[in-house]
């Protein structure tokens, strides 16, 4: 299994565990915004980057990769924001090594708050980045 999806598998296992964070958006964990028909809240896993870097007789990669977080309801950046306090909660805390490859580091970037374009949709979107030896 490569590196990046290793990490993705790891990441959805971290929220999809975290009972705090299940308590809000329940089994709505997505790779894509859902169909229409879905209740908000809940969240997807975004988009992603690999920078591959061959130090010595390592071969190391850097992922950054985004967790996005919607609202719907009435007060959205409020429930968005205690979505994403559990987001950053599972990533950083509860995801452990990787089966085939080595976590060195998993760090937040940036977290923004938008209002989607519907005027509607509290979106929150989680930066985080992370760096894997591979084996």
């Amino acid at each position: 299994m490569s590196a990046a999806n290793e990490l993705q598998t790891a990441i959805y296992d971290a929220l999809i565990s975290r009972a705090a964070l299940t308590a809000i958006v329940g089994s709505r964990i997505y790779d894509r915004v859902p169909m229409a028909g879905d209740i908000a809240p809940f969240i997807t896993l975004g988009e992603g980057q690999e920078r591959p870097d061959e130090a010595d007789c390592f071969t190391l990669s850097d992922h950054t990769f985004t967790v996005n977080v919607w609202s719907e309801k009435q007060g959205g950046f409020k429930e968005a924001k205690a979505i994403v306090h559990e987001v950053k909660r599972a990533v950083l805390n509860d995801i452990g090594q990787l089966n085939q490859h080595a976590l060195l580091s998993i760090d937040i970037l940036d977290i923004r708050y938008q209002r989607d374009p519907d005027g509607i949709t509290s979106h929150a979107i989680v930066t985080f980045e992370a760096m894997i030896e591979e084996n």
